[in-house]
């Protein structure tokens, strides 16, 4: 009796081969080319993210294992592990997440934070099995951090005049809360473009993310209030550790004020293309960010959508 021996390809195993293919070569990219690389490297998430959410987890995982065994022989290790931490396995929760039905901004949060602990926590196992001490290494890579923003804070100051002795120390303070925004912000984006490419399955499936109708609890003003009011404890520690966590909170608060502004030019038929600009021209303009920051934190109690509700019919 003849066995066959035939191997059946399915679609998702192909998809997940092409995304892991597709996501290793994004982050290799990023790393051997300095003009546009950091730009491919930024968009890595995204085909594990895709292969994820298409597909289910097991797919996803599959992806996951087969882009970490196409980077672990190219980049030194340390590098590798980096994108197995921090890329490749935020991505594939970030589509777990939004797969069960969590918004953008919920699955964006848990899968930053689940990057940073997962960084560390690889770090620290990386560390100790080569029997080498992280703290020394953490140290030259915060201190290379803020040499870079001290030469720039230097070249702004030349350009414009304007001092900014005291911001590389500011810097080093808020870095934690800065990466975490920045890990973020990199899963969010990463996130609407999948949302894009699948739109019409999105939409099937009642899953397609409305930007307008974030909001952040009401119970979150009171944490914010003794998060500002420890500036002035007398220990530096806490101190920094309230001004991650005000960061963290301004951030998502001017998420919701941008998400206020976005209602409202819908509400006024604003065309895409219009709702677009003005909220480009609002990220571009730092003193315009006051005006959506103040609608977030003023929304628990004026409540802005109820008041102002869609005309029947608005899409």
């Amino acid at each position: 009796m003849r066995k066959n021996w035939k191997v059946r390809l399915t679609r998702g195993f192909l998809e997940s081969l092409l995304a892991a293919a597709a996501a290793a070569a994004l982050f290799l990219f990023g790393i051997f080319d300095t003009l546009i690389g950091p730009l491919g490297a930024f968009f890595s998430p995204a085909p594990l993210l895709w292969a994820t959410y298409r597909n289910g987890p097991a797919c996803g995982a599959a992806a996951l294992a087969l882009a970490a065994a196409m980077l672990l022989p190219v980049p030194p290790p340390t590098v590798a592990l980096s994108c197995l931490t921090g890329t490749l396995f935020p991505a594939f929760l970030l589509g777990v997440f939004f797969r069960r039905g969590m918004g953008v901004a919920k699955s964006s949060a848990f899968a930053a934070g689940a990057a940073v602990l997962a960084s560390l926590a690889g770090s620290a196992l990386y560390f100790a099995a080569a029997g080498l001490d992280p703290l020394p290494f953490l140290k030259y890579q915060v201190g290379d951090i803020v040499r870079e923003v001290e030469y720039a804070v230097e070249v702004l100051s030349a350009d414009t005049g304007i001092s900014g002795t005291r911001l590389p120390e500011l810097f080093a303070r808020t870095l934690p809360s800065v990466i975490l925004v920045t890990v973020f912000i990199q899963c969010g984006i990463n996130l609407l473009l999948v949302c894009k490419v699948l739109s019409r399955t999105l939409a099937a499936r009642g899953a397609t993310p409305d930007l307008t109708r974030f909001s952040l609890p009401e119970q979150a003003v009171w944490a914010l209030i003794p998060v500002l009011a420890l500036q002035w404890a007398p220990s530096a520690p806490i101190r920094t550790a309230a001004l991650n966590a005000a960061i963290l909170l301004f951030f998502f608060y001017l998420l919701h004020g941008l998400s206020i502004a976005a209602y409202f030019l819908r509400r006024m038929n604003a065309s895409r293309p219009i709702r677009l600009i003005l909220i480009i021209v609002l990220l571009l303009q730092p003193y315009l960010l006051a005006l959506p920051l103040c609608a977030g934190l003023m929304d628990f109690r004026f409540d802005f959508r109820a008041r102002w509700p869609l005309s029947s019919g608005q899409p």
